[in-house]
């Protein structure tokens, strides 16, 4: 299974735009969000094309396969207007094996996902309720998010988009036709 993975995108048509053009030429089974999609908070500056709206379609047309994990940025109102799970925290579900049937039961639900929808989708799922609201409340996830974060920050990952490609890291890449370039070198090899 192939993953592509983004974070931060923090409502700038312009990088999610770029970040859709990678995922055409990439076509990976599953989208990570690592959260912050629509709002770029009180402590940031405004990012480049800041445009929720035109986020909001282009994040909503690859809902089937975006898995999601909520930013300091995102709130129930994001949740509104986007077509995938971002407050849930379904995760938690692996704790269980669980996961995938967690995530699926968010995306075929009908109606707003808040906490008491993401409850009864686990007691109807037969999960243990205490050991689910435990892990959603203690800070292992945080600090498993956190780690992640490290790991990419060792390897020179720290914004949104990088690209990588056959594992080299591809550095102020400003267009679509030089990262296709890019590939095609390395299909070549």
């Amino acid at each position: 299974m192939k993953y592509l993975i983004a974070s931060d995108i923090h409502g700038s048509a312009y990088w999610t735009e770029r970040l859709v053009a990678a995922i055409e030429s990439e076509q990976p089974d599953r989208i990570v969000l690592l959260g912050d999609l629509l709002y770029h908070g009180p402590r940031n500056d405004l990012p480049r094309d800041y445009a929720p709206k035109r986020v909001i379609p282009l994040l909503n047309a690859l809902a089937d396969r975006i898995i999601a994990v909520r930013g300091n940025c995102d709130a129930e109102v994001d949740q509104m207007v986007l077509d995938f799970p971002v407050m849930a925290d379904y995760a938690t579900a692996n704790k269980q094996n669980k996961f995938w049937e967690f995530h699926d039961s968010l995306y075929t639900h009908k109606g707003y996902i808040d906490s008491i929808a993401a409850f009864n989708i686990a007691q109807n799922m037969s999960m243990d309720i205490n050991k689910f609201q435990n892990d959603i409340t203690n800070n292992e996830g945080k600090k498993s998010i956190e780690k992640t974060i490290n790991q990419l920050v060792l390897l020179g990952i720290y914004a949104t988009p990088t690209i990588i490609i056959n594992g080299r890291l591809i550095v102020n890449s400003n267009s679509k036709e030089e990262i296709c370039h890019l590939i095609d070198e390395e299909l070549l090899k």
